[in-house]
């Protein structure tokens, strides 16, 4: 039985789909905000963090629009909306736009934190997100290969995986803070997200890659004592 990596390398993939994905998710959460943020900031104080609310609405708009067309949530719908609501919390909170971008950076390394911790206590995320969306989608297939993949190695790889998730998302928050304090409001919306972006997509080629290893040798290993 294959796993779920598996069973997507089987579906083929687009890289047509993947690159207009991706274009689209940059113009949303990048391109966007930073031309509002442009737009609008003439309008308000220097200081004025209403410019950023504004801004923050593409990104919500993105999110939403990525779970319509995909009519699921996965690991990184959650860790997106999770970082959406801190956004918007800061923002109407934070006194003035420079304390706002520098407290919504921490917000990777909050989620980051709740990854690693929920790893060393032997109950991780990524674990609970993979049966939620395995549930969600109905197909006993993927849940068996879940099933199948949690027996052999007692959850260790999603042990692995979180803390992977945990460690890089707290150092990409890092980032985001550097940078932050170091380049102009609008120029940070747009590098932001790009740098986020590249981040993401870099831990979901990891992950499909070292899901792909341990589940070759697992194969490998039931080959040889059957």
């Amino acid at each position: 039985m294959r796993s779920p990596s598996e069973d997507t390398h089987a579906r083929g993939f687009d890289r047509r789909e993947a690159v207009k994905s991706l274009a689209l998710r940059l113009t949303i959460n990048a391109l966007c905000p930073f031309l509002i943020y442009r737009v609008l900031q003439p309008y308000f104080p220097a200081d004025s963090v209403t410019p950023l609310l504004y801004a923050t609405v593409f990104p919500v708009l993105g999110l939403i629009l990525g779970l319509v067309r995909k009519r699921a949530v996965d690991a990184t719908a959650i860790i997106a909306a999770a970082g959406l609501a801190i956004h918007i919390t800061v923002t109407l909170l934070a006194r003035n736009v420079g304390v706002a971008l520098v407290i919504r950076s921490l917000d990777g390394a909050l989620i980051g934190l709740a990854l690693v911790i929920s790893a060393l206590i032997r109950r991780p995320i990524i674990l609970f997100v993979a049966k939620q969306v395995v549930a969600g989608s109905g197909s006993e297939r993927a849940a068996a290969s879940l099933n199948r993949v949690i027996e052999n190695d007692g959850a260790r790889r999603f042990f692995t995986i979180t803390l992977v998730w945990g460690i890089c998302l707290m150092a990409n928050s890092g980032l985001h803070v550097v940078l932050a304090l170091k380049m102009p409001p609008a120029e940070f919306l747009l590098v932001s997200p790009v740098v986020g972006i590249v981040t993401i997509v870099a831990l979901l080629a990891w992950t499909g890659r070292y899901f792909a290893m341990k589940s070759s040798r697992d194969r490998d290993v039931n080959t040889s004592l059957s």
